[in-house]
C-alpha cells in the first residue's frame, strides 16, 4: 500500500502537468478576428449612403430649377395665350363690321404682299454678297490708289511704289472665308427654324423637335462665335491699314522734302505751296 501511493502521485502530476501545457497551448492559439468584415461593410454602406444623399440633392437642385423655369414658360405662354385672344377677338369684330366686299379687298392685298415678299426674298438669295464685297473692296483699292495723285506735284518718279502687304492679304482672304461660312450657318439656321415649325405644326409633342432646338442652339453657338471672328479681323485689318498708310504717309513727306531741296525753296513752304495748288503739275501721270 506505501508503494502504490507514490505511484498515484506521480499519475496526477503527470495529469496536471498535461492539462497546463494544454492551455498553454490553447492560449497561444490566435482566433481569427470576427469583427473585421463587419467593420468593412459597415464603412462601405456609409459611404454608399453619403453617395446616395449627395446625388438625392443634386436631383432636388435641378427638380427645383427646372420648376422656376417652367413656371416662367407657363407664365409667358399665359400672356402670349391673352394676347392671341385679343388679336382674335379684334379680327372678329372687323370681320363683323366690315363687308363681303371689304374683306375680298383686304384679303386681296394681304395675297399681294406675301407675293411681293416672296420675289423680294428670291432676288436677296439670289444676289452674290460674296461678289458684291469683292468689288466694294477693289473700289476701296482704286480709291486708296487715286489718294497717292491728290499733290498736285509730280512725284510718280521720285516716289518707289509700295509693295503690297502678304499680312493685309491673308486679313481679307480670312475675313471672306469667314463671311461665307458665316452664310452658310445663317441660312442653315434658317432651314432649321422652318423645319421646326413644320414639325410643331404636326405633332407638338415629338422627339424630332427637342434634336431640331439642340441644332438650333449649336448653329447661334456658331453664327455667335463667327462674328466676333469677324469683328477681330476687322479690327486687324484696320491697324494694318493705318499702318499701312502712316508709312506711305512718312515716305511721302520725304519725297516732298526732295523735291523741295531741289526747288531751292523750304520744305514747309513747297508742302503748303503743294497743298494750296501753286505748284502746277498734272493731277495723273502716266
Amino acid at each position: 500500500m506505501e508503494e502504490a501511493a507514490p505511484i498515484d502521485a506521480t499519475v496526477k502530476a503527470a495529469k496536471r502537468q498535461q492539462a497546463i501545457k494544454a492551455k498553454t497551448i490553447a492560449s497561444k492559439t490566435v482566433r481569427p478576428a470576427k469583427s473585421k468584415p463587419a467593420t468593412k461593410t459597415t464603412k462601405r454602406l456609409q459611404e454608399l449612403e453619403q453617395i446616395i444623399k449627395s446625388y438625392h440633392e443634386q436631383n432636388m437642385k435641378m427638380h427645383k430649377s427646372n420648376e422656376a423655369k417652367l413656371d416662367e414658360v407657363d407664365t409667358k405662354v399665359n400672356l402670349l395665350t391673352a394676347r392671341f385672344s385679343q388679336t382674335e377677338d379684334h379680327f372678329k369684330d372687323c370681320r363683323r363690321s366690315s363687308d363681303s366686299d371689304e374683306l375680298k379687298r383686304m384679303d386681296y392685298g394681304w395675297d399681294e404682299l406675301r407675293s411681293e415678299f416672296k420675289l423680294l426674298r428670291e432676288e436677296v438669295s439670289a444676289m452674290n454678297l460674296a461678289q458684291l464685297s469683292d468689288d466694294i473692296k477693289g473700289l476701296c483699292e482704286r480709291f486708296g490708289d487715286f489718294s497717292l495723285h491728290l499733290p498736285r506735284i509730280d512725284i510718280s518718279r521720285n516716289v518707289t511704289p509700295v509693295e503690297p502687304s502678304p499680312e493685309l492679304d491673308r486679313i481679307r482672304r480670312q475675313i471672306d472665308e469667314t463671311e461665307k461660312e458665316l452664310q452658310r450657318v445663317r441660312k442653315k439656321a434658317v432651314e432649321v427654324n422652318l423645319l421646326i415649325e413644320k414639325t410643331w405644326q404636326k405633332d407638338r409633342h415629338s422627339d424630332a423637335i427637342d434634336d431640331l432646338n439642340v441644332k438650333r442652339r449649336r448653329l447661334q453657338w456658331k453664327e455667335t462665335r463667327l462674328k466676333e471672328e469677324m469683328r477681330d479681323l476687322e479690327r486687324r485689318l484696320k491697324r494694318e491699314k493705318n499702318g499701312k498708310h502712316r508709312r506711305r504717309d512718312i515716305q511721302l513727306e520725304r519725297t516732298l522734302r526732295a523735291t523741295a531741296r531741289s526747288l531751292g525753296t523750304t520744305p514747309s513752304l513747297a508742302v503748303n505751296d503743294c497743298a494750296a495748288g501753286s505748284i502746277e503739275a498734272p493731277l495723273f501721270t502716266d
